[in-house]
Formats: C-alpha cells, structure tokens, sequence
C-alpha cells in the first residue's frame, strides 16, 4: 500500500472536516501524526491531550503543546479516577485530558480537564480533536487547533463511521 498523503483524501480532510489525532509531540505545536480519525459525526467539542507545560494559578490557565487551555468556576475539573478536584491540583509534567471550545483567540476554553495516568510513550505522546482550519497538501500537513499535523509514511488515517470505531 502506498504510503498516505493528503492528496490520496482530496474531499475529505479539508478545512471543516472533524478529525482525531493522536501522535507525537516533534516541537511547538508540531505533531507527527500516528492516527487520523476523519469523523463524518457533527456538534463534537474540540479536545487534547498531552502533558501540562505551564500552570498559571492566577489566571487559572494551563498549557499543553503550547495551546493555552482557559478554566472558569464552571469548568469540570476531575482527577485520575474522576472524582472533583480542584485547580490546585494541576501540576507541571501531568498528563491531563481537555474537552472544551477553541475560540477565535486560539484558547481552548475548557468545559472539563481530567488528570489522566501517564502514557507509557511519555510526554511526547499527544492527541488533539477539533475541526481542520488549514490544509497544505504540497508539505502533507493541516492546522489543528492551532497546531500543525504533519502526516508521514507511517501514519494511519480511518474514517469513523457514526455510532462507532474507524474503518
């Protein structure tokens, strides 16, 4: 099978098109893209994972991938085995799960923030879900969340089919 590029998708990873990545952090919002779930599904929230690089206590902010992720006092916040935490308890070096809205600004506006267990890939392993805004075929890359996706000869791209899994 030939290797995966953007162009062998022409229609439906575009800008608009929903899609799930997981992959490995390779520099400021730069992902290498492991997987791409192509999801055909509609009115999910943005989200990410990965591992906290800065907490601003004040602001109550975190940043992951360099993505600046807002908490308010209606943001869900929960630990490790989803009981209620609090702010506080966010630490550098966490590996946290986000759900929540990317505003026009670039922020993640949290809806929830879970503490996850650490992945065994360590903190270069990362996962972003939202809605493509950029696509450029000639360097097989696409913005996500602020972040560019580059996909290589190794990565795997699905479509998840409504009411389940990938392809």
């Amino acid at each position: 099978m030939a290797a995966p590029t953007l162009a062998a998708f022409p229609g439906e990873l575009q800008a608009g098109t929903r899609v799930e990545v997981k992959g490995r952090l390779v520099g400021p919002r730069a992902v290498a893209a492991d997987l791409i779930e192509i999801d055909t599904r509609q009115g999910e929230e943005d989200g990410l994972g990965g591992v906290i690089e800065s907490v601003d206590a004040t602001a109550r902010t975190l940043a992951v991938m360099g993505i600046k992720i807002s908490t308010s006092a209606e943001t869900a916040l929960a630990g490790e085995s989803r009981e209620p935490i609090v702010f506080a308890d966010f630490k550098q070096g966490q590996w946290i799960s986000v759900d929540g809205t990317l505003g026009a600004d670039g922020v993640l506006k949290a809806s929830e923030v879970r503490i996850k267990p650490p992945k065994q890939q360590g903190s270069r392993a990362t996962k972003l879900e939202g809605r493509v805004s950029q696509v450029d075929g000639a360097r097989n890359t696409f913005t996500l969340l602020g972040a560019t996706v580059t996909v290589t000869p190794q990565t795997e791209i699905v479509k998840k089919q409504p009411g389940g899994g990938g392809q």
